[in-house]
């Protein structure tokens, strides 16, 4: 008995035609072959289908295996906007790809609010506070000139929310709006980082 090919459905299902017609042209599905219908959502960088639902456990041994890349990168913006100077983390395609990060924390200083001294320690503070295993990462830091933006991704786990909590009850000493929202396409990343 043959195996059926499984289907795409939904958004999927629009897509794959075209999918087909293009990885048909490159050679690389010929009649009779079955592609998994995740690599060709990997490879046109979308996602199809929605990800896993893991248990506490499984998600906490997702997120130990993430490799954090600690390679960073320097981009200007001036997209819409006064300039701002962009560090970013680089190579975090397998990292997004995972989906265990759907949160966005960016913590801001601005001159107007803050003293310049607070900035100077504010990212070593976040850093201390935020950071350690996988559950929350800083991938963006955006300096213009009054205001700076550190912005981190975050898993829904309970270690990323004691951690975001810790961050909460510090940010008026450390002179620093903060602004937690769900971004699991991370749109701010891929708005601030070479294309």
């Amino acid at each position: 008995m043959a195996n059926k090919p499984t289907q795409p459905t939904g958004a999927a299902a629009a897509l794959a035609p075209q999918r087909q017609k293009t990885l048909g042209r490159l050679g690389m599905i010929t009649k009779g072959t079955v592609l998994s219908w995740l690599l060709l959502a990997a490879c046109s960088g979308e996602r199809t289908t929605p990800a896993p639902v893991l248990t506490p456990r499984a998600h906490g041994q997702a997120l130990a295996g993430l490799v954090m890349p600690d390679t960073w990168g320097l981009a200007k913006s001036d997209g819409g906007g006064p300039s701002e100077l962009v560090r970013y983390r680089e190579k975090m395609g397998a990292v997004i790809g995972s989906g265990l990060l759907p949160r966005r924390l960016v913590a801001t200083w601005d001159a107007l609010a803050s003293s310049v001294g607070a900035r100077d320690t504010a990212e070593d503070q976040l850093t201390m506070l935020l950071e350690g295993g996988t559950h929350t990462v800083l991938c963006l830091v955006r300096t213009g000139v009054t205001v700076r933006h550190w912005v981190f991704y975050c898993a829904d786990s309970d270690e990323a929310s004691r951690r975001v909590d810790l961050v909460r009850d510090r940010a008026e000493s450390l002179g620093l709006a903060i602004v937690i929202e769900q971004d699991p396409t991370w749109s701010m990343y891929r708005e601030f980082t070479p294309k």
